[in-house]
């Protein structure tokens, strides 16, 4: 990076960091309806898309600065933790981000300002979140494969190990399957053998539907929870299936809950490593 570059970076970082510390300078958070407007959820996801060029530690004494502003308000501070749980958590968002979104729900759990009833609700989500973080080793469990066989998530030899828990023949997991099929960046990492792919059935209620459809895609390593334990010891979070987890080769989390789009650029970088 040239003299000049670098001088271009620093403004551009300064500038952004004096924006997200001002940012709500001019607002009142007294004004309920101005809060529960189109106008303030339009100025939050500017506000949120700003945060997303920032370091983390940035975008964290901007939020505090937000929420401190909040916090004498109750129901705005509470409409805040709304708006923001669903930018972060719902997997459907621009936003997405469970890193963010820990931080939110955790603000709902210390808050004076938060009924009990979302507390309790912020609590459950935040269970749900804390599981398999990212560079945190994932869970092992056991599972069953089409021969009844018991197999074990640990003992799989995977630089790669992409974790598929669907529910076949649904709506659902056609486009899923699409991608894991017959994206060729996919394919060719699995034509190294460098990825393997392990779809599991995390229910028990229907085996011949399963059988059928694993017998149908042999691309995947196939196996259901015989017992259940996945879903009843709340192993993963898999409340939204189709789920995927991608694990590095001592079943590490590298991606957690994540979209397609997410393993895509994330083979697509690292395709240097197959040369």
């Amino acid at each position: 990076m040239d003299n000049e570059t670098h001088i271009e970076t620093t403004d551009n970082n300064q500038m952004l960091d004096y924006i997200l510390r001002h940012y709500w300078d001019l607002i009142s958070f007294r004004d309920k309806e101005y809060i529960y407007s189109s106008d303030f959820v339009d100025k939050l996801k500017h506000y949120v898309g700003l945060l997303q060029s920032t370091s983390d530690e940035n975008a964290d004494k901007s939020l505090n600065l937000m929420f401190t502003k909040a916090i004498c308000h109750g129901e705005i501070f509470c409409q805040l933790i709304r708006l923001l749980d669903k930018m972060y958590n719902d997997r459907d968002s621009l936003f997405y981000n469970e890193k963010r979104g820990v931080y939110v729900l955790n603000k709902a759990c210390n808050s004076g300002a938060v009924s009990e009833d979302m507390k309790s609700e912020s609590h459950d989500k935040l269970k749900w979140l804390l599981l398999n973080q990212t560079g945190e080793m994932a869970e092992n469990f056991v599972f069953c494969n089409t021969n009844e066989e018991v197999e074990c998530l640990y003992r799989i030899r995977a630089e790669y190990l992409l974790l598929y828990f669907y529910v076949p023949y649904t709506t659902d997991i056609q486009e899923t399957n699409k991608f894991l099929l017959h994206n060729p960046i996919l394919s060719l990492w699995e034509s190294e053998e460098r990825l393997k792919i392990l779809a599991i059935y995390p229910e028990k209620d229907d085996v011949d539907n399963w059988i059928a459809f694993a017998e149908s895609e042999r691309k995947f390593i196939h196996g259901y929870d015989r017992e259940g334990l996945i879903l009843k010891n709340k192993l993963y979070d898999i409340r939204n299936l189709p789920c995927l987890y991608l694990l590095d080769r001592n079943k590490r989390v590298i991606l957690r809950n994540c979209k397609m789009l997410d393993i895509k650029n994330f083979f697509e970088k690292n395709i240097a490593e197959l040369s």
